[in-house]
């Protein structure tokens, strides 16, 4: 009414809005770019093995990078499995704890 939509954002709100998106899209941009050329080395491996070979699988793109890798899932749900595990002493100090009666 009167030409104004009430769902439109007013234009001071939209440059700040565009200023935002402008400063997170530039950080994300700036942060890849340093994390691909701290890792150049890493990459370069990839890259030489993926002229070689065309396809690699997850264990081979990780030797080729020189990035450690875990080779099965069941290592990772055993690795996460005893995380969780209660230690021997949390076990005793909750056995010789004494219980309150309700």
């Amino acid at each position: 009414m009167f030409g104004f939509d009430g769902n439109q954002a007013a234009p001071q709100t939209r440059e700040l809005l565009d200023g935002e998106v402008r400063r997170i899209l530039d950080e994300g941009a700036r942060r890849a770019r340093q994390t691909l050329e701290e890792h150049r080395s890493n990459l370069g491996g990839l890259v030489q093995a993926l002229l070689a070979a065309e396809t690699l699988d997850a264990e081979e793109a990780y030797r080729a990078a020189g990035i450690p890798h875990r080779h099965t899932d069941r290592e990772i749900v055993l690795e996460e499995t005893a995380l969780r595990k209660p230690l021997v002493k949390d076990a005793v100090v909750a056995s010789t704890t004494p219980r309150h009666r309700t």
